[in-house]
């Protein structure tokens, strides 16, 4: 009968741990490898574009910082969907992953809307001498010159 087995169920989760958080009240640490905002480190920006190029959603516009002498990428994170295609494509890992999400703001102070903006961490100055970049990507492994399967002619 249907309504027996409903009463256990509507019982069982009565005294059960509930599946879901109180949010804002209770915060969660995001797990191993959550993408966050991105910090972009202009020390080690040499302001080639690259980012800029390869974002998927066109989220990073490059700005010339005359202080600085040089462009330097900003992130308009209502743009971002977070793919960190920047920070593969960045050969002097300028784009540091972080594990902050909270970006939506309700009538929120001027510094919390300008979240939306994300300008380069750190000093923006002129670069004493170029960063060291990224090792290269291995080469994939050689072909070999057999014809393995082939039809011979």
């Amino acid at each position: 009968m249907l309504v027996p087995k409903l009463i256990r169920e509507v019982y069982a989760n009565l005294f059960r741990k509930p599946a879901t958080v109180q949010y804002p009240l209770e915060k969660r640490e995001p797990p191993e490898g959550y993408r966050g905002i991105h910090i972009h480190i202009a020390e080690k920006c040499i302001g080639c574009g690259l980012c800029a190029r390869d974002c998927p959603t066109g989220a990073i516009e490059m700005v010339m910082y005359p202080e600085a002498k040089r462009r330097l990428p900003v992130m308009h994170l209502e743009k971002c969907i977070f793919c960190y295609q920047c920070a593969d494509s960045c050969p002097y890992d300028a784009f540091v992953p972080s594990k902050f999400f909270e970006l939506a703001v309700i009538r929120g102070t001027e510094e919390e809307q300008k979240l939306v903006v994300a300008h380069p961490q750190g000093s923006v100055e002129p670069l004493k001498e170029r960063p060291k970049p990224k090792p290269p990507l291995p080469r994939p492994p050689a072909r070999s010159e057999s014809k393995e399967g082939g039809a011979e002619g």
